[in-house]
């Protein structure tokens, strides 16, 4: 179970991990093939995003229309379960909201910082005593309300987990009817992740039996259903062809946690698999061919709610609709130049999926496709040439709905932009081997188009129209330009029919200052360093100042305001051991002296475990970290059989991170469990 062992990022956010489950078949195909992204062939996958694992409702069949906004329900009855647009999640001291992506996160009040489900505070100090609290958990599991099968071939692994800081705590095999383990008081997802069969248990790779508390020690029930859902599958309304040269995938999504289950191939004409109950998204995924099946490699077709009542099995046809599409290419209202090395691909981006079908070069002037009926992007990318068709490597050029627009025109329009580079509106006068470049980066596809060096001292080039930043970044350090790597100056929009001239400066400010460790110079050895670098939070451009060995630092950047970055180097017995860490703000005009005196804290936390001293012991083993709230960063401590935690860290707000490594049942088995949260510094 690769997909539920691996150690999963710590973040404040829930993770929206989907990983795939192939049918077990006749397996000659791969359902990842062109395109697609399904799993593993041997179900090993599945870590999902979101909460609740069913709906209650009843209806059957495929609804083409449906599907969009996720579960509404799920879980077993009278639990907190809801789908994945709810919020009803007990959050503590704040409350719980959901994020642009859908997914449930805490809030927190002043004094608290969020960390997977829970609102955690925060205590002022450098040495805090950490008792964990220790529960014993034991769950009986039914399947259909029977014992589950003792087969090795009919089986599934069972999981705690807070979905959204990725603790979990591996309980064991479905076949072994009861288990246990030792955890930490949260709140948690009891996961189903199938390991082999289908027959009898569900083919999930992870969908989520209940949600709850855990307080105390205590023993829980788990009660699977197992529903199995057939149903005829068509393409466009008729049978398939039965040919392996003319097939593709068709796989359910569970809505919740994006787990992937192929019920099987549109050449088979039917399918029959078994599912725990929930909603699901239908996909189609090309195999092989295109002059039957459409060509997506990825397309959602309809939507399945399997109920809760798995005593008969549920009938779900799936059609798999297709239309033809076809059409020109244009360039500035014109047929598109059939040159060999003057040429672009063109491609139709789905909305909801993003995958991409190409349909063509614009050398070949037309187009002809069959794919699923929908909204598209049509995206350009250049393949060769710049000097007819537009320098672009990425951009996109119009949406289309091919089903109300079966034929349509592929129009490129383009302006041709040039002027000068200046240095604070001044010539560009440049030291010997000192140079930058600057480019225009599309806002909406985020593609790079170099307009030139400034040393050329001016530019001229050819984009398709749109709206563009215009972004400098230093090659080579001199004298005189920023040391920027990636600054935004000003924006463009270019027009339909516009050449303009655009003059380009760069603004170049000197800055420099002095750099202390609490109040003292920093060590002079390089094996006691760290680097400190300004960075705008909000599109990522840095520029390096210096390291904290040299004492002091000077440079040029472009003006504006900027975080201070700490980002250890050689971590000595003298400096703190952050990999990533904001120290302060500063704003640069030019010409400034700026001092900087990094906040240096000794952090030494002592652990107990259900009010007595922590064990210790190969049997019984867990890991300390911490996890930097504002920069996400994770500062691994030590472990239990060192017996301390003493580590130097710069100033700010810390969750402290307990991962089990190995339990006899004397320490908690949890994976990433934050048990504390400390302040450090003013």
């Amino acid at each position: 179970m690769v997909g539920l062992v691996r150690k999963l990022p710590l973040i404040v956010a829930m993770l929206a991990v989907g990983c795939g489950d192939e049918l077990a078949g006749d397996g000659d195909e791969n359902p990842a093939l062109d395109g697609g992204t399904g799993g593993n062939a041997d179900g090993d996958d599945g870590n999902g995003s979101d909460a609740g694992a069913a709906g209650d409702d009843d209806g059957a069949g495929l609804d083409e229309s449906g599907g969009d906004e996720g579960g509404t329900g799920g879980g077993v009855p009278g639990d907190d379960d809801g789908g994945r647009d709810s919020c009803n999640i007990d959050c503590g001291n704040g409350y719980c909201d959901i994020n642009a992506d859908l997914q449930a996160q805490c809030v927190c009040d002043d004094g608290f910082a969020a960390y997977g489900m829970r609102c955690l505070p925060c205590a002022q100090t450098d040495s805090p005593d950490i008792d964990l609290q220790r529960l014993e958990l034991t769950v009986d599991v039914l399947v259909n309300g029977e014992t589950p099968p003792d087969s090795d071939y009919e089986d599934a692994i069972l999981w705690l987990r807070d979905r959204a800081s990725g603790d979990q705590v591996r309980l064991g095999h479905l076949r072994e009817g009861q288990l246990s383990a030792t955890v930490l008081p949260g709140n948690y997802e009891f996961i189903y992740a199938r390991e082999t069969g289908g027959q009898i248990v569900p083919r999930n790779g992870e969908g989520v039996l209940r949600r709850m508390e855990l307080s105390e020690s205590q023993s829980v029930l788990l009660d699977i259903d197992s529903v199995r859902v057939t149903g005829d599958l068509q393409l466009g309304g008729e049978a398939p062809p039965d040919s392996q040269y003319e097939t593709g995938w068709v796989v359910f999504i569970d809505t919740q946690t994006q787990d992937e289950i192929v019920v099987g191939q549109t050449r088979d004409g039917h399918y029959d698999t078994r599912l725990m109950p929930g909603e699901y998204n239908v996909h189609y995924r090309r195999i092989l061919g295109g002059d039957v099946v459409p060509r997506n490699g990825d397309a959602r077709i309809g939507f399945v709610s399997v109920p809760r009542d798995g005593s008969k099995p549920m009938d779900a046809p799936i059609n798999v609709p297709v239309v033809e599409i076809s059409g020109d290419y244009v360039l500035d209202s014109a047929k598109a130049p059939e040159i060999d090395y003057e040429s672009a691909l063109i491609s139709l981006q789905d909305q909801e999926t993003g995958d991409q079908i190409l349909l063509g070069e614009t050398q070949d002037g037309t187009f002809t496709q069959r794919v699923i009926p929908g909204e598209y992007a049509v995206v350009y990318d250049r393949k060769l040439g710049g000097d007819v068709v537009p320098i672009n490597e990425h951009a996109v050029l119009s949406v289309v709905d091919v089903a109300e627009t079966p034929d349509f025109t592929v129009s490129m329009e383009t302006a041709t932009v040039s002027g000068a580079f200046t240095l604070n509106d001044g010539p560009m006068a440049l030291s010997p081997g000192e140079d930058g470049f600057v480019a225009l980066v599309d806002t909406s596809t985020g593609d790079e188009i170099i307009l030139g060096n400034l040393s050329a001292g001016a530019y001229e080039r050819r984009v398709l129209v749109g709206q563009y930043d215009v972004v400098y970044s230093q090659l080579a350090a001199g004298d005189s330009l920023p040391a920027n790597t990636h600054a935004r100056l000003m924006g463009v929009d270019l027009s339909p029919g516009m050449n303009p001239a655009v003059d380009i400066n760069v603004a170049s400010g000197a800055v420099s200052g002095e750099i202390l460790l609490n109040g003292a110079p920093p060590p002079t050895s390089e094996f006691s360093d760290a680097r400190l670098f300004l960075r705008n939070p909000q599109t990522g451009d840095s520029v390096l100042l210096g390291n904290t060995r040299e004492g002091s630092f000077a440079g040029n950047v472009i003006p504006g305001t900027y975080d201070v970055v700490y980002v250890v180097e050689t971590a000595g017995d003298d400096v703190p051991i952050n990999r990533e860490s904001t120290v302060d703000v500063f704003t640069v005009a030019g010409g400034d002296e700026l001092f900087l005196d990094i906040p240096v804290v000794d952090f030494a936390p002592a652990l107990a475990v259900n009010g007595g001293p922590a064990p210790i012991g190969e049997n019984d083993l867990a890991a300390l970290s911490l996890y930097d709230v504002a920069s996400q960063d994770k500062i691994f401590l030590g472990s239990t059989d060192a017996g301390e935690f003493l580590k130097k860290l710069t100033s700010g707000t810390y969750v402290v991170v307990y991962e089990g490594l190995a339990s006899s049942g004397a320490m908690p088995s949890n994976e990433q469990a934050g048990i504390a949260c400390v302040q450090l510094g003013g």
